[in-house]
């Protein structure tokens, strides 16, 4: 049961905040900052790669995952060495049938076992995905918001580089999944979001504070 948390990123809403629509370009103000109107973009698959809590979250999850993997490990050494004293005892002999009904309760109970733990890791990383994403589109909207901006647009770097098998389809892909082309450096809200969710994430408590997605705010 390998869990990663990065993967379900990548199908993400390309838009993060539609709050009004007032031009096609960020208008520049006085400051260098973009005046009352103008877009900002920020990139959301590096918001997660380099977010203090995700990271401590993969830890904590593979933590976990280590643990439910020890103990699968354990469960089925008891199991087959059950199924090996049972071999031991002829169909005729009187302890050989309540001793398969053991066996056969121990495999149910591992089976079930082992679909009950996927489902719980499954449902932390779902929810921790989203906890972690909503806490993104909060910090992106009150930066945004302080800036003057009226939308914020999810921007996402085109690396084909990275596609290995050089294949066209998937150089596609990676070009139809961007909302934004081209952003001036001042409209891109990335490194300020990250900073923000860091020291939010800091002055809550941080890793010491973590709890199960399902209780999280």
């Amino acid at each position: 049961m390998r869990l990663r948390l990065a993967a379900p990123i990548a199908g993400m809403v390309a838009v993060l905040a539609l709050l009004g629509f007032a031009g096609a370009t960020a208008q520049e103000s006085p400051s260098g900052r973009p005046s009352a109107g103008a877009m900002g973009v920020v990139d959301v698959i590096r918001v997660f790669e380099e977010c203090d809590q995700i990271k401590d979250l993969n830890q904590v999850l593979r933590e976990a995952n280590e643990s439910l993997q020890k103990e699968g490990e354990a469960r089925k050494k008891a199991l087959a060495q059950k199924e090996t004293e049972l071999a031991a005892f002829s169909p005729n002999s009187p302890d050989y049938r309540p001793r398969r009904r053991e066996v056969t309760r121990m495999n149910i109970d591992f089976n079930v076992w082992v679909q009950q733990s996927r489902a719980e890791m499954a449902a932390d990383h779902f929810n921790w995905t989203r906890v972690v994403y909503d806490h993104c589109c909060r910090v992106t909207e009150e930066i945004a918001r302080e800036r003057g901006m009226s939308i914020v647009l999810q921007k996402r770097e085109f690396r084909p580089e990275a596609i290995e098998d050089e294949d066209i389809d998937k150089v596609r892909q990676m070009i139809h999944a961007r909302a934004v082309v081209w952003a001036d450096p001042n409209a891109d809200l990335t490194e300020a979001v990250i900073k923000r969710m860091n020291q939010q994430y800091r002055d809550s408590g941080g890793r010491a504070k973590l709890k199960p997605a399902a209780k999280a705010p």
